[in-house]
């Protein structure tokens, strides 16, 4: 008995130069083809990566389902300030601040408490020193409290200095010049022109700026 031919275009199929490509290699693939699989560093054109999608295709997949999500995030709203504050917003935090009319310093920590405004702000690092300046100007006598408080048992002028609420690195060179000095038991963090820091009578009436996370 004869054998069958071969249909012609099957014989011809090499020198047209056309190949199967399997999805799923020998080589391990995913599922997807070559080209939704990116890069395909062993030069093979089969379904060899071991990953399911180049970040080209992951992007435009995934971005309009993660945006409901990230929304929420992104564009937080901050509680009303309350009356005598003004909210603010620095740029790469999500915290929320408010300026308030002037006080002391440890009615204006109460204040930013009870307000549920966090606390006077912790700064930690100079954009957001740079923009709490911004958002206040102040200029002497017209200065600004934040967080930045001596302990009692703190040696003069500079020793123990640290934060209300939470905790920074950030400190200098922040102190203005010839600050800290403690001239008339100074033991309270303002900030000045240029966003330069001083020590200030914790019972001075200067404005405050809370920090809400």
């Amino acid at each position: 008995m004869r054998g069958r031919r071969a249909p012609w275009w099957l014989a011809a199929a090499p020198a047209l130069g056309c190949a199967f490509v399997p999805s799923g290699s020998a080589g391990g693939g995913d599922g997807d083809a070559a080209a939704i699989d990116g890069v395909v560093a062993d030069g093979v054109p089969t379904d060899d990566a071991p990953v399911v999608d180049a970040p080209v295709i992951d992007a435009a997949v995934d971005a309009p389902v993660d945006a409901p999500t990230d929304a929420a995030i992104d564009a937080r709203t901050c509680p009303p300030p309350p009356s005598g504050c003004t909210s603010f917003a620095c740029a790469g935090s999500t915290h929320c601040y408010y300026a308030c009319s002037a006080t002391s310093w440890s009615n204006a920590e109460a204040r930013c408490a009870g307000n549920n405004l966090g606390c006077l702000a912790t700064i930690d690092d100079a954009l957001e020193n740079q923009c709490i300046h911004d958002a206040t100007m102040p200029v002497f006598p017209n200065l600004v409290w934040f967080g930045w408080r001596q302990d009692a048992a703190g040696a003069e002028p500079a020793g123990g200095w640290g934060w209300a609420c939470g905790s920074s690195a950030f400190i200098a060179g922040n102190w203005g010049m010839f600050e800290p000095n403690n001239q008339g038991n100074e033991d309270c963090g303002a900030m000045g022109a240029g966003g330069a820091w001083i020590d200030g009578a914790c019972g001075t009436s200067l404005r405050y700026v809370c920090e809400l996370p």
